[in-house]
């Protein structure tokens, strides 16, 4: 599927899940990785509040797009990958999270040796949480901006159910990035609970 096919897939939405992309800000709508960005973001937020069906019926044809090395790109897609296998997994749908892995796996080894090497090395890091940072979230925190604090929140969890979707428990135990994810979304919710869902992107 290619991208303006999954986008207009998305803008024929009915029901429930039209509603709610109807609701991004429209200045997100402006150019196709915007588009793909705010809708991946969107699906993630859907997972927090437990809208797990919405949130699988917008990753469905935003994973169906194939990695053509644009990493502005494939930085979401990827991300809707992760979400809908996570979510197919935790529905004991293994076939759908093989083949969801399998494609970033695939990605991660395209290009020559030596850009291998490197995204394999950055890969590493990554599943042991080395790039893990709590900062802005911290610096939010302390200065009670729950806007900034509920969207760095979002995409630390991105990083938390990448982590959780390869499975490496050697380098990040399952207990770990399970109590992590938990009490990450916990205090998102905490937070909607304070001002409301759509004070935080992409609804503003």
């Amino acid at each position: 599927m290619q991208i303006t096919e999954a986008l207009d897939s998305l803008s024929a939405a009915s029901g429930p899940l039209a509603d709610r992309v109807s609701k991004v800000a429209a200045k997100y709508n402006k150019t196709q990785k915007s588009r793909i960005e705010s809708l991946t973001r969107l699906a993630y937020l859907l997972y927090v509040i437990n809208e797990n069906d919405l949130a699988e019926q917008l990753t469905a044809p935003l994973s169906k797009i194939p990695f053509e090395n644009n990493y502005d790109y494939w930085v979401w897609i990827e991300a809707s990958l992760v979400l809908n296998g996570t979510l197919a997994r935790a529905r004991g749908d293994e076939p759908v999270y093989a083949d969801a892995l399998a494609r970033v796996l695939a990605a991660l080894n395209t290009g020559n040796e030596l850009q291998v090497t490197v995204k394999r090395n950055t890969h590493e890091r990554f599943v042991r949480g080395e790039t893990l940072s709590l900062d802005k979230i911290q610096d939010a925190e302390n200065e009670g901006d729950f806007v900034t604090e509920g969207n760095q929140r979002v995409t630390y969890l991105m990083s938390l159910l990448k982590i959780q979707f390869f499975d490496k428990p050697e380098h990040y135990p399952h207990e770990k990035i399970k109590a992590d994810i938990e009490e990450n979304v916990a205090r998102i919710n905490e937070i909607i609970g304070k001002i409301g869902l759509e004070k935080l992107t992409p609804f503003k």
